[in-house]
């Protein structure tokens, strides 16, 4: 049994979505501040008529930020009834991996990002980490 899996990268590490979980994968475009969002909402951007938040992945797991290169991409997700786009620095593939490389994520160290993951995917000597959405989106499980 495999899942596949949208693979991403914010600074030196590489992270992982379900891919049944985005919609798309879009260059930068121009994004519109909001005032009074969380510190990481970066702002909404207008995509095809749709209004959808941005979330900075750097502000998000408390990395500094970084200018926007050339690989930034905003991958635009659907958790449940949520659509948000993700800023990140790249996107390298989309894979499958065997469930028995993805595992419960244990906390590797004390830093505050780790609460952000349930899930990780060893791949050789590379390790994959997997977002707790309800976590990442600051939303209740109800």
């Amino acid at each position: 049994m495999a899942e596949q899996f949208v693979i991403f990268s914010i600074g030196p590490e590489n992270y992982g979505l379900d891919v049944t979980m985005v919609s798309s994968i879009e260059r930068i475009l121009p994004i519109t501040r909001m005032p009074y969002a969380e510190d990481f909402v970066i702002g909404v951007m207008n995509l095809r008529g749709d209004i959808i938040p941005v979330i900075d992945m750097h502000r998000r797991l408390g990395m500094d930020e970084i200018e926007d290169t050339e690989t930034s991409r905003i991958i635009i997700i659907q958790y449940k009834d949520y659509v948000v786009g993700l800023k990140v620095d790249a996107v390298s593939n989309v894979t499958y991996f065997d469930t028995d490389k993805i595992q419960p994520f244990d906390e590797i160290s004390s830093a505050d990002r780790n609460q952000y993951f349930d899930r990780v995917i060893y791949d050789g000597d590379d390790m994959i980490l997997i977002p707790d959405m309800p976590r990442l989106l600051n939303i209740s499980e109800d």
